[in-house]
């Protein structure tokens, strides 16, 4: 999963600043707003997509472990509580990123509706402050990630 996620967060770091990008281009005049509209809805849609592919790897993650501790007749208590600190790790930054985008998008549709200079530096803002929470959010991610693979590996090697 480890190689998948990066893959997602790489190409969702680079949407976000080709979308910023795209804005800055369209407020100096260079591009028209379809393409910086298009940009932001299509980023959002993705960082959605890669977040929730993160809230879903580790609930099925942590179904899997269970099942394999009742296979092993291993103690819970030494693989169960892990897999639930990993979800509580990730979960919060999961959520906000995905509030984060949607926040930041809905401010670049109230400024195209309402063309005012405080709108415009507070989307602005929203999108870079989107763009910092996500890399971090997948640095954190990731790590727990590979963390949560090890887990997995040694439930496996623990059943055999």
């Amino acid at each position: 999963m480890l190689p998948i996620f990066i893959g997602l967060a790489i190409s969702n770091t680079i949407l976000l600043l080709l979308t910023i990008g795209t804005g800055m281009q369209y407020v100096s005049g260079k591009i028209p707003f379809g393409s910086h509209f298009s940009a932001g809805v299509f980023t959002a849609l993705f960082t959605c997509l890669v977040h929730s592919i993160v809230f879903t790897y580790f609930i099925g993650t942590g179904k899997w472990i269970k099942e394999e501790v009742a296979k092993a007749r291993l103690r819970a208590e030494d693989w169960i509580p892990q897999t639930k600190a990993f979800k509580m790790k990730t979960s919060p930054l999961a959520l906000y990123s995905i509030i984060l985008i949607l926040v930041t998008s809905f401010l670049g549709a109230s400024v195209q509706n309402h063309a005012s200079m405080w709108m415009y530096w507070l989307h602005k803002s929203a999108a870079y402050l989107t763009l910092v929470f996500n890399v971090f959010s997948f640095y954190i991610e990731g790590k727990v990630i590979a963390e949560n693979s090890n887990l997995l590996a040694r439930a496996q090697n623990a059943r055999l």
